[in-house]
């Protein structure tokens, strides 16, 4: 059975990890508001190499969120892993997301990226249904005196070391001294 890999935010921080993906043999379906940002994100890449595909939505509409991803998921296929960044005011399709996952047939990886106000809160791991619920916490760098909000690049290192880990909570970069982070 052929993995598929669904990422929400995958055109902008996260793009880095569809394209790895990708290359380790997933078939990625990346969600996003707007064609150009996929296409300026993955345009470049040889057909050969695309095995990304677009699904064109807005997780702030959760009924168009929602049957969006349906419709993709049925096209595509189930869903082994899912990456996810949404805001914090997109509650309803993030718990639509995580129920409709929850009731695939098969395992579901999924990696919740969360800001670092998220290592404020408590999280434990838990499995409901056919998917195992993981959560990866952005950081800071602490540099010459200064800090600084991650990279792109350093969030997609930090969201795939992770997945290769299979860690149930994983913090990339800083979250302390609280009173560090960057304004």
């Amino acid at each position: 059975m052929e993995k598929h890999a669904l990422i929400i935010g995958g055109t902008g921080m996260l793009k880095y990890v569809a394209d790895w993906l990708s290359k380790e043999g997933y078939k990625v379906s990346v969600a996003g508001r707007t064609q150009e940002k996929f296409t300026e994100a993955f345009g470049g890449l040889p057909a050969a190499e695309r095995r990304i595909t677009f699904i064109q939505t807005d997780y702030n509409s959760s009924d168009t969120f929602a049957k969006e991803m349906k419709e993709a998921i049925r096209k595509q296929g189930n869903v082994s892993l899912c990456v996810c960044w949404m805001r914090s005011d997109a509650v309803n399709s993030f718990e639509w997301l995580i129920s409709y996952l929850a009731e695939s047939n098969r395992t579901v990886q999924f990696y919740e990226v969360k800001g670092s106000r998220a290592s404020r809160e408590i999280f434990t791991s838990s499995t409901i249904n056919n998917l195992k619920w993981n959560r990866v916490i952005l950081g800071f760098k602490r540099e010459n005196g200064l800090s600084r909000w991650l990279t792109d690049k350093e969030i997609s290192e930090g969201v795939m070391n992770a997945i290769k880990k299979g860690k149930e909570l994983y913090i990339t970069g800083e979250v302390e001294p609280w009173d560090q982070r960057p304004g």
